[in-house]
């Protein structure tokens, strides 16, 4: 009987409330998880490329650290970007946040259920580790283990006779 009660309360409930219901029980379920000052749980609103995206939790976009993947008018620009999406839409994302990415985003370390979402890109040769930004990542030495890997596999741009780097194409090199 007290779940019949239940449920005619619930119906009466607006789909409003119901959401606010449920928002604040995951966050009285998730308050016990210890999560540091600088990660945030956030969905995705938007992908820009391979290494860019915007989050429901903060108000810049984001910028994978420590990796650049291919532009998107450049050879394995859309696959990369693709590759995000298929990683990272409709998922968790835990985002530990490293500081300023430029272009007014954040530079941030990505994970989907404990997943370096950085390392996943780079395994499937998709983004080239960034050496420029290692200071912003805690192990970037997986990074560079995880692009070398796919190096050595010849997956993704590494198939390619002679693949550009997204700072040298942004430059104008072709």
């Amino acid at each position: 009987m007290s779940y019949q009660l239940s449920a005619k309360i619930l119906n009466l409930l607006s789909p409003k409330l119901m959401k606010k219901i449920a928002i604040l029980s995951t966050l009285l379920i998730t308050s016990a998880i210890p999560i540091s000052a600088n990660t945030k749980l956030c969905e995705i609103t938007g992908i820009h490329d391979g290494d860019s995206l915007r989050v429901s939790c903060h108000r810049k976009s984001l910028q994978l650290a420590c990796i650049d993947a291919p532009e998107p008018d450049q050879p394995f620009g859309q696959e990369a970007t693709d590759y995000l999406a298929s990683l990272t839409v409709g998922k968790e994302l835990e985002i530990i946040n490293r500081g300023d990415g430029g272009f007014n985003r954040t530079a941030s370390i990505i994970y989907v259920n404990n997943v370096n979402i950085q390392e996943r890109l780079l395994s499937a040769g998709l983004a080239w580790y960034y050496p420029q930004y290692a200071s912003k990542c805690g192990d970037f030495m997986g990074l560079k283990r995880a692009e070398q890997s796919a190096r050595d596999r010849g997956v993704g741009l590494w198939k390619s006779a002679n693949p550009i780097a997204p700072w040298a194409w942004r430059k104008g090199v072709r």
